[in-house]
């Protein structure tokens, strides 16, 4: 099983347990899906598999893959200077100025951490977990941005795909096994109709006010600059994104760089 130095602040206590327990769960479906790879492999070679066989194979080979991916996801992000939390619930829960009654991903402007909100009444805890997960990492990776006074999801960069990768990571872990997860099955099962399909990240241009062509990370950034100079606190309409801060605090202006994984330090 692979874990990771739990003396960095990457994660929180309350979020290792989490990523620990998802750990464990990967190593596990890992070792079967091994097995029932080696059974397909041998059919194969005996002469015995034909097509059926063969697709199948590619399914579990495909699992695997996923599976290996959250390995490589979750190593990412503990090597960030990123704060990751997890705060679990049951019923509800207000967060900034909403309640909220399912799992969420949210900023917490107090601790400057993005908090995993995890409803235990979930019938596949460890699928919503993993859900939720793939949205910190796609934050991590500038593909999602938050609403520092509500700390839930801001406009501009979210889009029904970030939701299609999250549902598609959960349902590798069981949730919603038999869906065809695609935008019409997102959007009816979230309702956002409006929500852009995307997919839009911090290195995706827009023509801001002015009529100048920029990145949305540039303008978000150019932002939380310009309210750090003037010695004004971040307003309602400021937009998270990783970095943010550094612009903010840093004295100087900074922009997120064109290659995804290349942030602001």
């Amino acid at each position: 099983m692979r874990y990771f130095d739990i003396d960095g602040n990457e994660f929180t206590q309350d979020a290792w347990k989490w990523v620990n327990n998802l750990l464990g769960e990967i190593t596990n479906r890992l070792q079967k899906l091994d097995r029932k790879i080696s059974r397909k492999f041998n059919k194969i070679n005996s002469g015995k598999g034909g097509n059926g066989t063969r697709k199948s194979l590619a399914k579990l080979q495909s699992k695997k893959t996923g599976l290996n991916e959250v390995q490589g996801e979750i190593g990412l992000l503990a090597a960030s200077d990123q704060l990751y939390d997890v705060k679990e619930f049951s019923g509800s829960k207000v967060v900034g100025n909403q309640q909220i009654s399912s799992s969420q991903t949210t900023y917490d402007k107090n601790t400057d951490a993005i908090v995993i909100n995890l409803n235990l009444a979930s019938n596949n805890q460890i699928a919503t977990f993993a859900h939720e997960l793939k949205h910190a990492f796609q934050f991590e990776t500038g593909k999602v941005a938050f609403s520092y006074f509500s700390g839930r999801g801001a406009s501009g960069i979210n889009d029904i795909t970030d939701e299609i990768e999250g549902y598609k990571r959960g349902q590798l872990f069981g949730a919603n096994a038999s869906a065809n997860i695609n935008e019409a099955w997102v959007r009816k099962r979230t309702g956002r109709y409006d929500t852009p399909l995307g997919p839009y990240d911090i290195n995706s241009y827009r023509t801001d006010a002015f009529g100048n062509l920029k990145t949305y990370g540039e303008t978000f950034l150019d932002a939380a600059y310009t309210a750090g100079s003037i010695g004004r606190m971040p307003g309602s309409n400021t937009t998270v994104v990783r970095g943010w801060k550094a612009s903010y605090i840093g004295g100087a202006k900074q922009y997120l760089k064109k290659t995804v994984g290349d942030w602001i330090k």
